[in-house]
């Protein structure tokens, strides 16, 4: 919107109305964002839709949504912590009992996965300590729920909020009237969210998440050292975390307010959408048998595919991450080599982390030339958006204009030791100099590439000799595991 229009809109239709005008035309739904739990985040909350007494009365349920424990007693699943066991006495003499989200979060589960997944595990122990004669409340003031906090701030303040009031609405229906304990919330920076490369821009992740995490609610707070990924951590990255809390504690009195999210109304809209959605998720589970049977099953099926889906926004950079498939900075010198570990192998930079590895091992550095068509206005986005895009796989980008005598190409390439070539133009040229250029680069032995989407001139340029087209919403993990390929990696 024009900064020079002073006008503010008084009521959300002027609001609505006033957008639509600004889009020319697209849809109003471009604003909204569509989350991976299935969930819509709308451009503007302006009020209470949805309040958190209207969430709790979603939640009233019968208490008979608990079944009676096996008689064996049930078996959590090993992500979840440890089992319950029929005799609670060394549980309710000890300290703790842990709850631990973190593995699986770990797997690629959403918020709602998570959530369910909690009660789950909480219900376990309650039904245990009803069946074994003890009041629940007591083995609910031993559990500690152990979350993983990522660095999508909003997101994860919403997500600790409403797992508090659905821990406490499950407590509610079990054992009413009762003393108030509850289970504690530690809330750790997700490992998942870390990346190896540029491993610096992980103090950010971690600020990110130790800010949701306190503003959330959480009782303990673990942060991560920014080289967590890497196979040595130093002493410095472990005061850098520990002082990021410190300084929320201490400096900034984040925990000074009870609930310093209450009354913003995207976080309540969300808290509240959260805890209808994932309530409705557990009863599901729970009615298949829960952790015991094929509710656990269904949860593991339902993190299976959320975490497919949260894998293919990755490899195709829909989801970028700053400094591995974005950003990436091919000078960088670690502080040690990347830790391969299952840790490793489950994060989200996982795929680009096997590229650059790969390309790393090569004798002989990777490199692309980028030959770039016309004045520099027409292909420097173009250009700029390849090179980040092949950085990202390990190959180094090397820029070079489409010279007027296209034979020179060859001398060229071989002055680059470059064996790939991807050419950046405008649109515009992709019915003339475009066909040219692949010509002679096919012609003087490269594997030439056309950046951008072709439309109805891909026969005549794959005619020419383009071998392929580099565009927004390819699967960047596959292209770039080809190119490496060509130069020998072993992939």
């Amino acid at each position: 919107m024009s900064d020079s229009d002073t006008q503010r809109p008084q009521d959300l239709d002027a609001w609505r109305r006033r957008v639509e005008a600004e889009l020319a035309g697209s849809p109003f739904d471009k604003l909204r964002t569509r989350l991976v739990e299935g969930l819509v985040v709308e451009p503007l909350y302006a009020s209470l839709a949805a309040s958190s007494q209207r969430a709790h009365d979603a939640l009233s349920v019968s208490a008979t949504v608990l079944a009676a424990a096996p008689d064996e007693g049930p078996e959590a699943d090993p992500l979840l912590g440890a089992a319950p066991s029929k005799d609670l006495t060394r549980h309710l003499a000890g300290e703790t009992i842990a709850i631990d989200l973190r593995g699986i979060d770990l797997a690629g589960a959403h918020a709602l996965d998570e959530l369910a997944a909690a009660l789950l595990a909480v219900a376990q122990w309650l039904e245990v300590a009803a069946d074994a004669g003890h009041e629940p409340r007591a083995i609910a003031a031993k559990l500690v729920v152990r979350v993983a906090v990522g660095p999508d701030l909003l997101w994860q303040i919403a997500k600790l909020r409403a797992l508090r009031l659905l821990v406490r609405r499950l407590l509610e229906l079990v054992a009413p009237g009762g003393p108030a304990a509850e289970p504690q919330l530690h809330a750790f920076a997700s490992t998942r969210a870390f990346t190896a490369h540029d491993p610096w821009t992980n103090l950010l992740r971690n600020t990110a998440s130790v800010f949701a995490a306190i503003v959330g609610g959480a009782d303990r707070v673990t942060p991560l050292p920014f080289d967590a990924p890497l196979s040595v951590q130093s002493a410095d990255a472990a005061r850098l975390a520990e002082n990021t809390v410190r300084l929320a504690l201490d400096e900034a009195h984040l925990a000074k307010v009870q609930d310093p999210a209450a009354g913003a109304f995207a976080l309540e809209a969300w808290t509240d959408a959260l805890c209808a959605a994932a309530w409705e998720r557990f009863q599901g589970y729970h009615a298949q048998g829960g952790l015991t049977g094929a509710g656990a099953d269904a949860l593991a099926a339902s993190i299976g595919q959320t975490h497919g889906v949260r894998e293919a926004r990755v490899r195709k950079r829909q989801d970028g991450l700053i400094g591995t498939s974005l950003y990436p900075n091919l000078d960088e010198v670690l502080p040690s080599v990347p830790a391969h570990d299952a840790a490793s192998a489950a994060r989200d930079a996982a795929p680009f982390d096997r590229l650059r590895d790969a390309a790393a091992a090569l004798a002989r550095a990777p490199r692309v030339l980028l030959v770039n068509l016309g004045p520099v206005a027409e292909h420097l986005a173009r250009a700029t958006w390849v090179k980040g895009l092949v950085e990202a796989g390990g190959l180094r980008a090397i820029d070079h204009a489409a010279p007027t005598d296209l034979t020179t190409l060859g001398a060229a390439l071989t002055a680059h030791d470059a064996h790939l070539a991807i050419i950046c133009a405008a649109d515009v040229h992709f019915g003339t100099q475009v066909a040219a250029v692949a010509s002679a680069l096919t012609n003087a032995g490269a594997h030439a590439l056309v950046a951008g989407r072709p439309g109805a001139h891909e026969a005549a340029l794959r005619e020419a000799g383009a071998r392929g087209f580099v565009h927004v919403g390819l699967d960047v993990v596959d292209l770039l595991t080809d190119l490496l390929r060509r130069e020998g990696a072993a992939l």
